[in-house]
Parts: C-alpha cells; structure tokens; sequence
C-alpha cells in the first residue's frame, strides 16, 4: 500500500526560484511535469531512505533541491559528482561523496553556509550589505534529520539515468533563456522610457 497519495502533496519549493536565475525556474517546472506525469515518482525515489509517510515537508523539500539544482551551486555540485563517477563502482556513490564535498561548511565560499542551509531556506539568506553581501543568519533555517535523509534519497535519484535525462532536457532550455537574456532584444523597457503607442502612426 502506497505512503503518499500525490493529489494532496504541491511540488512546490521552500523558496520560489529566482525569476532571473532560468536553471532554477526551469529545473522546478520540469520537476512539477515528471511528478504529475509519474503519480509514484515521489514515493519511488525517497521511499528506501525514508521511514514514515510521505508528507508536503517532503515534497517540498524535494522540489527545493531541484530549484538548487539550477543555480550555479548545483551545476558545480553536478559537474563534481560526474567528475568522480569513474573513481566509484557505483554512480550514486560518487553523487554522494561529491554532495558531502560540496555540502561542507567553508567561511570563504557563500558566507560559510552549507548547501543545505541555502536549499532549505524559506527565504533568500544572502542579502546585499552595505559594502558586500551578507547572511541574514535568522533566515537559516533548523535542519532535520528528515530533511537530511529527503536530500540524501534525492542525491542518489540525481546519480540516475532518469535524472540524467530530465538534465538534458533542461540544459538547452537554460541555455535559450540565458542566450535570450543576453540579446537585450527582450528587456523589460524601463521605467521612464517613452510610451512608443503614444507615437504611433496610425494608418
């Protein structure tokens, strides 16, 4: 008998993606896709790491770390676990060393969050300061052991073939958006610009 009935489960993140960030948007709508075109995807991918029923925690923080994913957090955490693949006997072990890796707590590198404090926050912990960027510490949220074991399942489904051909699919869509933003050709008109309807001919 199944432990998560998907109809009452949102895959929706702790944090919106950012707008300006395409991975992150991308990665998220194409996670939503799979999980309602799969309607036990969820529950295949955490069940042999999770005790318990599948709740929205862990929807959510499911969909947080696809959002992640599509930072440049993610793509270097991706790209360090593939570099290790050929070192393991096994592709989730190499996904897991390279999380561990990345997911350590270094001062230099974000303000020394770890990659789990930043997924799992409900709201952007990294703010502009005066002078440099900052962490706004009371946004860090309390990790559990249950949001732990949720990521963990996630990092080894991300080791998959599975994963590996949602990967595909999102990269070209990421690279047309950031191809599109750099053209300028479709940049929100700012704010004092002139009204081009007002000098329209009309015929």
């Amino acid at each position: 008998m199944s432990n998560v009935d998907d109809l009452f489960l949102a895959h929706i993140p702790l944090c919106a993606p950012r707008p300006d960030i395409p991975g992150e948007v991308i990665y998220l709508r194409l996670w939503q896709e799979f999980m309602h075109a799969n309607s036990h995807a969820l529950e295949d991918i955490v069940t042999s790491g999770l005790n318990g029923p599948i709740d929205q925690r862990v929807a959510s923080v499911a969909a947080s770390f696809m959002v992640y994913m599509g930072c440049n957090g993610g793509a270097n955490f991706t790209r360090c676990a593939n570099e290790l693949v050929k070192r393991f006997d096994y592709p989730h072990e190499a996904f897991l060393a390279a999380f561990v890796i990345e997911n350590q707590r270094r001062r230099s590198v974000n303000h020394g969050l770890r990659k789990v404090e930043y997924m799992l926050a409900a709201e952007h912990p990294i703010v502009d300061g005066l002078f440099s960027t900052r962490v706004e510490w009371e946004r860090v949220p309390d990790i559990s052991q249950r949001d732990l074991d949720v990521i963990e399942c996630m990092v080894i489904w991300w080791s998959t073939p599975q994963a590996e051909r949602l990967r595909r699919v999102a990269e070209p869509l990421i690279e047309a958006e950031q191809r599109k933003a750099g053209s300028r050709l479709f940049a929100a008109p700012a704010a004092d610009a002139p009204d081009a309807s007002l000098h329209a001919t009309h015929m």
